[in-house]
């Protein structure tokens, strides 16, 4: 986020990969004087659980913790037998999301 707002070549839209740095990022412009998201939509990952204490509500992916959870123990467990069986592989786990719309999202997120 400082490089950008350093180099005056801020994106439209910026999608933070988690809350801290989500916050980090709306910091960054709010200080920077840019404030919301008539300039830059941004939209965090894991949903905030705090945002009223935000000076504008961040718009959110959000997902089930407890299948992640669960699918992360599933994964672990499934590593540990293949390297005893010596097999290998990739898995792909799909977890459902859902976008929480809150006021920084910007035009662009909202329509």
């Amino acid at each position: 986020m400082k490089f950008w707002l350093a180099e005056g070549n801020l994106p439209n839209d910026i999608f933070a990969a988690n809350d801290p740095a989500s916050i980090g990022d709306l910091t960054a412009l709010f200080d920077a004087g840019i404030k919301g998201p008539e300039e830059v939509a941004l939209v965090g990952a894991g949903e905030v659980h705090d945002d009223n204490l935000l000076p504008v509500p961040l718009p959110a992916v959000k997902w089930d913790i407890t299948e992640m959870v669960q699918q992360v123990a599933r994964l672990l467990i499934e590593t540990i037998e293949r390297k005893r069986s010596k097999t290998g592989g990739q898995r792909e786990i799909i977890i459902a999301s859902e976008l929480v719309v809150r006021q920084s999202g910007g035009s662009s997120i909202n329509n």
